[in-house]
């Protein structure tokens, strides 16, 4: 037997069960928006007389992306329903939503920037509060909301450490504050008090909201008009929008994507630390930047990056290298100079007709076992032996790779080594004669 409630009841009753089980306000929003949105196409129905024909009402025509529609129908399959059903609102087996599945989302990459424009994303910054947000972001790889509720007090030059709230989790968090951080905020910390011609009090928001554009009414134009006075800081009152803040410096070297916001600098800052870790032979390096970023699984971490470290290390292990040593030795498998073209089609390298045979023409390339050739690149383009795969130039035998290295690709060196034999070739032929 169920109980006859009107939808926007059931709306309020069930976004209070989600405040009593202690849920974010941002949660509660993310659930209450697309049940409005439910009410707005429905109106006030009965919750029992929801029916599938609502929710193809509600999906169908609506534009929504794959991503909106999903957490559409997870709020109200996996959310509002269950809890309808075991309030008795329901009946106990029926679920309007069956027969809808969710939509396949692509895997976007996620915007991020490299750590050779972290200057000039602060350098663009046009006041000292928003360079200190995009600081905090870099360096703390902290969310925006996070770094709005930051107190004063919660920086410790002593021990170098923020102590920050975690607001998904609902823990506090202490994080190690860098010396790129500790130049920044005590920067920020002097013009705060600049700005407000006081002692500042550990109590009051690190990134304080400004107060609104001073006005005066102009009667020459009939209308309110900007004073030119400046905007004031208002240490009790946190930062609302830190997205906003990031957005503008994004945008000015070159960054105006859409979805660019405080993400973007946590996502920037961890990744670009992620590949320091990895570069200086940290094995852990991927869990250090979990801790940074307050991740309960090292495959959120990975997924968050936009890492992909088993493709990475593929790639590495793979790209331009020998796969079986030996495979296509002559007169084995197959022979180099008539079928190199045809194994390595669709590959990213360029191998052509007159230069498979590298440059003394050998059929047999010697080195290490014979048939071993060797795959010559740009070194300008890739340094060591390993190479992207764009500057791969042709196949050299093994005497003639090792000659192009010994002199560093440097044509003077090659011509110099030219005129000297021509010398001594000179010389020769006249003592014999």
């Amino acid at each position: 037997m169920t109980e006859k409630i009107r939808l926007s009841d059931a709306i309020d009753k069930y976004c209070d069960h989600l405040r009593a089980k202690d849920r974010g306000f941002r949660t509660i929003k993310n659930h209450r928006q697309p049940l409005n949105r439910a009410l707005e196409q429905w109106g006030n129905i009965y919750v029992q007389s929801i029916t599938p024909k609502h929710i193809d009402q509600l999906f169908e025509g609506s534009g929504w992306g794959p991503s909106t529609r999903n957490l559409y129908l997870s709020t109200l399959r996996g959310g509002f329903f269950t809890w309808c059903r075991r309030n008795q609102y329901l009946p106990r087996d029926y679920d309007p939503t069956e027969g809808w599945r969710n939509a396949k989302v692509p895997n976007t990459p996620k915007l991020w920037i490299e750590v050779e424009e972290f200057s000039d994303l602060l350098e663009s910054c046009t006041n000292p509060r928003d360079r200190a947000v995009c600081a905090l972001g870099l360096f703390t790889f902290a969310r925006g909301s996070e770094i709005s509720y930051l107190k004063v007090g919660d920086l410790d030059f002593d021990r170098n450490e923020v102590n920050l709230y975690r607001v998904k989790t609902k823990e506090w968090d202490i994080i190690p504050m860098s010396q790129e951080l500790s130049v920044e905020a005590t920067r920020w910390l002097h013009a705060y008090q600049q700005d407000t011609g006081t002692a500042l009090q550990s109590d009051w928001f690190l990134i304080p909201a400004r107060s609104k554009v001073p006005m005066a009414f102009d009667r020459t134009v009939n209308k309110l008009q900007p004073t030119g006075q400046p905007q004031r800081l208002r240490p009790l009152y946190p930062l609302r929008k830190p997205y906003e803040v990031v957005q503008r410096p994004l945008a000015a070297i070159g960054h105006a994507d859409k979805g660019a916001g405080a993400h973007t600098l946590r996502r920037s800052g961890a990744r670009a630390w992620f590949e320091v870790l990895r570069d200086g032979g940290y094995d852990s390096a991927l869990r250090k930047v979990q801790a940074m970023l307050g991740h309960k699984s090292v495959t959120m971490t990975e997924r968050y990056l936009g890492l992909d470290l088993e493709k990475r290390q593929r790639n590495e292990l793979l790209g331009g290298k020998v796969m079986f040593e030996g495979l296509y030795r002559m007169g084995k498998l197959a022979r180099l100079d008539g079928s190199m073209n045809a194994i390595f089609r669709g590959s990213r390298m360029r191998f052509f007709e007159g230069a498979v045979r590298g440059i003394c023409k050998d059929r047999n390339p010697g080195g290490k076992g014979e048939g071993s050739w060797c795959i010559d690149h740009d070194h300008s383009c890739c340094p060591g032996i390993n190479s992207c795969g764009k500057c791969v130039r042709a196949l050299l035998c093994h005497n003639c790779n090792t000659t192009l290295g010994r002199v560093g690709d440097d044509p003077e060196i090659l011509q110099a080594m030219i005129a000297y034999l021509d010398k001594y070739a000179t010389i020769r032929r006249l003592e014999v004669s």
